[in-house]
């Protein structure tokens, strides 16, 4: 076989395939391929006049005869879809996040300041009043005794935490004049 003569019996091929495909949907379109048998009109059975008349019950549902009497709207009433919020985990108490080193008391409380060390870093920074705690999401409320924050939509007191015991060595020159 030539090249020309395989392309014209391709050619050939794919328009006999068509045909066939083209007949294929005519047969399926009119059912005459897998068509079901025609299906017989039922016939009911005539009483007077050649008209069916539908049997009503003698004892009608109480239900149906109070839905008949309903009167009704074109009013289309959409029940409200609940959407559950997930419940954020509860936060870690905040003494398990900072701790309170120590209070610098300048006289004012406005001016006051707290030492306050991040437990994750263990940064120890100074925080004023209205300040907010580096990650933790606090923020200082008040400074005396000790430090009121606002963690969490509550407010949290903390005082200063001291897990060494904290030794004062003399200052150089307190010796000489006896005060140490």
């Amino acid at each position: 076989m030539t090249q020309r003569s395989s392309v014209k019996f391709i050619d050939r091929l794919i328009k006999a395939f068509a045909a066939l495909c083209f007949i294929a949907s005519l047969a399926l379109s009119y059912g005459l391929l897998f068509g079901a048998p025609p299906v017989k009109p039922e016939t009911l059975p005539a009483k007077s006049g050649g008209v069916a008349q539908a049997q009503i019950p003698s004892t009608p549902n109480p239900k149906i005869a109070q839905l008949a009497q309903t009167r009704m709207s074109k009013t289309i009433i959409v029940k409200p879809v609940v959407i559950e919020k997930p419940v954020p985990p509860p936060l870690p108490g905040l003494s398990t996040l900072i701790k309170i080193k120590g209070i610098m008391d300048f006289g004012d409380p406005k001016t006051n300041e707290a030492l306050i060390e991040n437990v994750k870093s263990s940064q120890t920074k100074g925080y004023k009043v209205g300040e907010s705690v580096q990650d933790v999401n606090a923020v200082v409320k008040g400074i005396d005794t000790g430090v009121l924050f606002e963690y969490g939509g509550k407010e949290v007191r903390l005082g200063i935490q001291s897990n060494e015991s904290a030794e004062v060595a003399p200052v150089a020159g307190f010796e000489e004049q006896g005060l140490a």
